[in-house]
C-alpha cells in the first residue's frame, strides 16, 4: 500500500500536464480494488483473470506515454511500428506457452504445482482427475499430499474415502469419512459415501444409519433414498424399503430414476432380490408397493443380481403389471 500511495502521488503530480497518467492509474486502482482480497471469490489468492481489466489502465499509460516520449523523434513512426511488431511477437510466444497450460485440467494443475508451493487445491484436484481415470493408487498419493498440506479440510478426507473404497480398503475408507464428518458435521455427501462403503463391506445396518443422516441434512438427496431402500432390502426388511420410497419428497422423487441409473453399479446386492420384490408387490398392494417394486426390479434386470436375467425380467413385468 505504501508503494501504491507513492506511485499515486507521483503520477497525480505529473498528470497535471499529462492527463493519460491520471486516467490510466485511476483505472488501474479502481478496478484492482475488487480483486485484491477484500471480496473473496473462491479459495485462490491470485489468478490471471484478476489482472485482465486492471491492466487496461497501465496499457493506457504505456501507449500514450510511448507516443508522448517519441513526439520529437524524426523516425517516430518507424520506431513505434517496429516496437509494436516485436511486442506482438513476444506476446504471441507467451500466449502459446500459456495456452498449453490450459490444454486440460490435468496440465493446468500440474503447472500450478510447478510454479507454487503448498498448493493443496492443485493436489486435491489432480487426485480427482486421476480418480476419474481410474488411477486410484496415483490418486491416493495426491489426496494424501493434499491432506498433509491442509489437514483440516473435510473434502480431502471425503475424497480419500472414495478412493479407498475403490481400492476395497473399506476400513480405511470408513475412517476417512468419519474424519470428514468430524471436521464438518453437516457434510451430507460424506454420510452418503460412508453408507455406500458400509453396503459394499457388508455393514448394511451402519449403511442405513449413514443414509438416514444424509437425508436429514439434505432432504432432497435422491441417491440416499435409493440406497437406503436397497440397504433395507439387503436386510430383508421389505416394509422399510416400501416406507423409504413412500417418504421421498417431490423433488427427490423426480430425481430417483437418474439416481438409480447413476449409482446402481456401485452396489453389490447379495440378497435374493427377485423374491423380495414379489413380497414388495404383495405387501404393497393398495399402497405404493407396486411402484417401489418396479423401481427396484429395474435394478435387478440391469445387474442380474439375485436371480437369472429371465427371473429379473419376470419380476419387472409383474411389478409393472400390478
Amino acid at each position: 500500500f505504501v508503494l501504491l500511495a507513492a506511485i499515486s502521488i507521483v503520477l497525480l503530480y505529473l498528470g497535471r500536464n499529462k492527463p493519460y497518467l491520471i486516467v490510466g492509474w485511476l483505472w488501474f486502482l479502481g478496478t484492482l480494488v475488487p480483486v485484491i482480497g477484500f471480496i473473496q471469490a473462491g479459495a485462490q489468492a491470485m489468478a490471471d483473470r484478476y489482472t485482465y481489466i486492471p491492466l487496461i489502465g497501465l496499457f493506457i499509460i504505456i501507449a500514450w506515454g510511448a507516443s508522448d516520449m517519441l513526439t520529437r523523434w524524426v523516425h517516430r513512426k518507424i520506431v513505434l511500428g517496429i516496437s509494436a511488431i516485436a511486442i506482438i511477437l513476444v506476446l504471441s510466444v507467451c500466449t502459446r506457452a500459456q495456452v498449453g497450460y490450459w490444454q486440460n485440467s490435468g496440465t493446468l494443475f500440474e503447472h500450478a504445482l510447478k510454479v507454487t508451493s503448498g498448493n493443496y487445491i492443485a493436489y486435491n484436484n489432480l487426485g480427482l482427475i486421476l480418480m476419474e481415470q481410474k488411477k486410484f493408487d496415483e490418486a491416493l498419493e495426491f489426496f494424501n499430499r493434499a491432506r498433509q498440506l491442509r489437514p483440516d479440510l473435510a473434502q480431502t478426507y471425503n475424497n480419500l474415502g472414495v478412493v479407498y473404497g475403490h481400492l476395497k480398503r473399506y476400513d480405511d475408507s470408513i475412517m476417512a469419512y468419519n474424519q470428514a464428518i468430524e471436521l464438518q458435521p453437516d457434510y451430507a455427501e460424506a454420510y452418503y459415501n460412508l453408507g455406500i462403503t458400509c453396503i459394499n463391506s457388508g455393514r448394511s445396518k451402519d449403511a442405513i444409519e449413514a443414509f438416514k443422516r444424509a437425508i436429514e441434512l439434505k432432504p432432497d438427496y435422491a441417491e440416499a433414498y435409493y440406497n437406503l431402500g436397497l440397504a433395507h432390502l439387503r436386510l430383508n426388511d421389505v416394509d422399510a424399503a416400501i416406507a423409504t420410497l413412500g417418504d421421498v419428497g417431490d423433488d427427490a422423487q423426480d430425481a430417483l430414476p437418474s439416481a438409480r441409473s447413476r449409482f446402481a453399479h456401485q452396489q453389490r446386492t447379495t440378497v435374493a432380490l427377485d423374491q423380495l420384490l414379489h413380497d414388495v408387490i404383495e405387501r404393497g398392494r393398495g399402497r405404493n408397493g407396486v411402484d417401489v417394486a418396479s423401481f427396484f426390479a429395474e435394478d435387478v434386470v440391469e445387474r442380474h443380481t439375485g436371480g437369472t436375467p429371465c427371473e429379473g425380467h419376470a419380476v419387472l413385468c409383474l411389478a409393472r403389471g400390478g
